[in-house]
């Protein structure tokens, strides 16, 4: 076995009592990706509770090939390259880009572990890769992670990330785009752009107060759901048509006033936090009455779009989410955009073409994040986001 293979429990066990038990329970693994399992064996339930589903799937066990899918779609909704972006105004002082990069520099150095847990593969460097015609430098990267008390879903695990710094001339902007698809990747993101950027201030190429990044703070209750609720209403323009609104992660802000109205007044003192899934989230009350909006802390949604192309057609799933903002509470949460599943007519999951639209619609809805900012700032409390008109799945 070379050293990029991963090694995980699930090459020679299968996970059974508690063992099972915790694989089934994690929040990864959801009702919907059980129901499918139940469907396949011919057991059909009218609850879509995952308690339910569990005394089905405990007592009769996991066969491999349902085990190992299940653990694929695990390890896809948790590897899914999640983009973050901010940008930087530049000074007068400041070169072409290829001369701003440090000259030395020592990725290895810079985004070492220093317990030793993360290893970085190779010697990463930035290279020229010109995007929509602007010039942009890419810096993309291997990270190996081993843990000998891992559980089922990772012992041995290989994750990707990236770090492209673009010049955007026309608004006189350094642009600074980051995938990561773990938390170590992140960490090492978070070095390395910090290193490159104290060497940019130094040496007076980008100024200190030009900074802008969209953070769980910068947003009132009212503007961040107004935000949130822009990209299922988005054009088609992109080859995107949404769906529905799958998930949306909320809480009652307790430094708000109480609500008089019953409809939320119930979460007070009893729900620190709510997650809801569903066919149609964008028609609860929740997300259709913006007298609401004010009363709730909202961090993460899901939605489902179709898409048509000239050469391709099918469906995405997209994680809008202030990352690390579990209980709706850290103002310096950072905004990012995953893209956990696609699924492309004629192709398997895995195919160039799945991950080349992968990243095509991400930087689609990065692009679209920042028009949406802007109007979600002068949101008023006077209009609805808009939310489109969902198409028959």
């Amino acid at each position: 076995m070379t050293m990029d293979e991963e090694i995980t429990q699930s090459q020679y066990l299968l996970p059974f009592g508690d063992d099972l038990r915790a694989f089934l329970t994690q929040d990864k693994v959801t009702p919907s990706m059980l129901r499918k399992v139940l469907r396949s064996r011919g057991v059909f339930i009218s609850s879509i509770e995952k308690k339910d589903m569990l005394e089905h799937l405990l007592l009769s066990f996991l066969a491999p090939s349902e085990f190992v899918h299940l653990l694929d779609e695990v390890r896809e909704k948790e590897d899914s390259p999640k983009l973050r972006s901010r940008s930087y105004t530049i000074s007068s002082e400041a070169p072409p880009l290829a001369e701003m990069l440090p000259i030395d520099f020592e990725f290895n150095k810079i985004a070492q572990d220093e317990y030793g847990n993360v290893k970085i593969i190779g010697e990463p460097s930035f290279a020229r890769d010109k995007i929509e015609g602007k010039d942009s430098y890419l810096l993309s990267y291997r990270l190996e992670k081993q843990s000998i008390g891992a559980d089922w879903t990772r012992c041995r695990r290989i994750y990707e990330a990236s770090i492209r710094y673009t010049l955007n001339p026309v608004e006189n902007r350094l642009e600074v785009a980051t995938t990561h698809s773990s938390p170590e990747t992140e960490k090492a993101n978070r070095q390395v752009v910090g290193h490159v950027n104290s060497e940019l201030r130094a040496k007076h190429y980008i100024e200190t107060s030009g900074e802008s990044k969209v953070l769980f703070g910068s947003f009132t209750n009212e503007q961040r759901i107004f935000f949130l609720m822009k990209f299922p209403g988005i054009n088609s323009q992109g080859g995107l048509s949404f769906v529905k609104l799958a998930d949306l992660a909320l809480a009652l802000d307790s430094n708000t006033p109480t609500p008089d109205e019953e409809r939320l007044n119930w979460m007070k003192d009893s729900v620190n936090k709510l997650t809801l899934s569903g066919d149609a989230l964008q028609n609860v009350f929740f997300v259709n009455d913006p007298t609401c909006w004010k009363h709730l802390l909202v961090w993460r949604t899901e939605a489902r779009f179709k898409f048509e192309t000239v050469d391709f057609s099918g469906s995405i799933e997209v994680i809008f989410e202030f990352a690390d903002c579990a209980n709706g509470a850290n103002p310096d949460a950072e905004f990012q955009i995953a893209i956990p599943r696609i699924s492309l007519e004629g192709r398997a999951q895995g195919s160039p073409d799945s991950i080349r639209l992968k990243r095509q619609f991400t930087m689609y809805l990065d692009a679209a994040k920042t028009v949406f900012v802007q109007e979600a700032l002068n949101y008023s409390g006077l209009v609805h986001a808009g939310i489109g008109t969902p198409v028959s799945s």
